[in-house]
């Protein structure tokens, strides 16, 4: 990811007493975009000082932004009393939280990932005092959202303790919800395909952003599912005809949820059976996480001694280590970090240089050994 001039405040806005909206200039979207921010108290830096952050990512659809959280999600509500700073931040009616194959629309860049990852979290730490560490940093979202937030912690498992998806979208390589996020550029003044490319010609490019092809990442990250399957029947109410777009993200959630336990990664996988694709159920499962989230935040956790990480890149940085290598092809690559050092082996062979948190540059040889012949990180 490359380096980002710093987000410009534009304005901050108080609409409630615990509640501030800010206006932002971001240099990876190149345009204004607005955040929303709840502390405990008075959202001020000086209140916000050491908390920990849960960063909350809205769906996707045309009355999606930054807001819903706040005006149909009761977050407010939710995290009364709790030592959290929540954030909000815009991701686009159909953003998905990636940056895009082919990122310039009618609207402007599509650059999310650079935008969430690589300004919005820096200035979150530097303008508020919050907690800088793993167990102090979370995300959760719903649907889209819901992907967003398993995708980036699979991305970026260094930064995030804590991940929930609520009805979330966390296999996009699932035939139905792969169909939405091709057509969802069009939303945004793109062309269908402008995020990820074509299913087939692109494949590596969708597999280098889903959950679900990623999920060895999460080894290290405390992990919440949560999503009902779409009929009739629920605790919070019902589509008159059952829900088809909570069928289609609750089989997204399968597949995520039996991908973890092939890897024997423990985490909550809460199918609650009948239910809809709509708010009443994103606010319970909410509040059914908030516990945890705190209660990781709380923990400290260290940073461990042994990690595996699973990229298609061929740049990337994890875990305080920058990885380039000398081709372009997008594939998979596993950076191996140990007391005794570190390593990289992929699907093709090439020479690579790993810089260290200590500033040591090392030169590599990739070995040409298949990550499918590693069960724990098979792709």
């Amino acid at each position: 990811m490359p380096d980002l001039r710093p987000i410009e405040l534009l304005d901050a806005e108080q609409l409630t007493p615990r509640l501030s909206e800010l206006r932002l200039r971001s240099a990876a979207l190149g345009r204004e975009t607005k955040v929303r921010v709840l502390a405990p108290s008075a959202a001020t830096s000086a209140d916000a000082a050491g908390l920990p952050v849960l960063f909350l990512l809205h769906g996707g659809g045309s009355d999606s932004d930054h807001s819903n959280w706040t005006e149909c999600g009761s977050v407010e509500a939710l995290t009364d009393g709790l030592p959290l700073l929540v954030v909000m931040p815009d991701g686009g009616n159909g953003g998905w939280y990636s940056d895009w194959l082919r990122p310039n629309s009618a609207e402007g860049t599509q650059r999310w990932e650079q935008y969430h990852i690589g300004e919005l979290l820096p200035f979150v730490v530097s303008h508020f005092g919050s907690r800088t560490d793993r167990a102090g940093t979370a995300v959760a979202g719903l649907s889209m959202g819901g992907f967003g937030a398993v995708h980036y912690a699979t991305r970026h498992p260094d930064l995030f303790g804590f991940t929930a998806a609520f009805s979330g979208a966390v296999d996009i390589r699932h035939p139905g919800i792969g169909r939405v996020v091709r057509v969802s550029p069009e939303i945004m003044g793109g062309r269908r395909g402008d995020i990820f490319g074509d299913h087939v010609a692109d494949e590596a490019v969708w597999r280098a952003a889903n959950p679900v092809d990623l999920a060895a990442n999460l080894a290290t990250v405390e992990v919440e599912l949560r999503t009902g399957n779409g009929e009739r029947g629920g605790l919070h109410g019902d589509e008159p005809e059952g829900d088809t777009q909570e069928l289609g993200v609750s089989q997204a959630t399968a597949n995520l949820h039996r991908r973890l336990d092939d890897l024997g990664i423990a985490h909550v996988y809460d199918d609650y059976g009948p239910g809809a694709h709509t708010w009443p159920y994103w606010k319970a499962a909410l509040a059914a996480s908030l516990e945890r989230i705190v209660g990781v935040a709380r923990e400290r956790r260290a940073i461990p001694a042994w990690v595996e990480h699973l990229a298609y890149e061929p740049r990337f940085s994890v875990w305080g280590h920058d990885v380039v290598l000398d081709r372009e092809e997008l594939a998979p690559i596993v950076l191996t970090i140990g007391p005794d050092g570190c390593a990289l082996r992929g699907d093709l062979a090439c020479r690579g240089r790993i810089t260290t948190p200590a500033g040591e540059v090392l030169e590599v040889e990739v070995s040409n050994v298949h990550v499918r012949s590693f069960p724990h990180l098979g792709v």
